[in-house]
């Protein structure tokens, strides 16, 4: 094959790679252009912190105290009276306590 035309082959799977590239992202690309100028055209809560949801406490510098914030909601992901639990029946069961603990379920 002549190396002119190995060359224009390549050259036209570059391009139509790139041309299929293009096609697909061309949205993302669009959100990416316009958030060049900062918020993608929205303009964020906080000039610092952006859209970040609030903190959960706020300390007093001077005292110390903890003051919740009352949007936020702080939970656990697991209870561990479960886990704790199995445990303590085992232990129960095999004779290690006298006496089973009291759970919140």
């Amino acid at each position: 094959m002549d190396k002119t035309r190995r060359r224009l082959l390549q050259g036209a799977v570059a391009a139509g790679g790139a041309a299929t590239f293009a096609a697909g992202y061309a949205e993302p690309l669009e959100k990416m252009a316009a958030g060049l100028s900062g918020s993608a055209g929205e303009k964020p809560k906080h000039p610092i912190f952006g859209n970040a949801p609030a903190p959960e406490y706020r300390v007093d510098l001077d005292t110390g105290e903890l003051t919740p914030n009352p949007d936020q909601r702080m939970a656990f992901t697991v209870c561990y009276g479960c886990t704790t639990k199995s445990r303590q029946s085992a232990a129960f069961a095999s004779g290690l306590t006298t006496r089973p603990a009291k759970f919140c379920a």
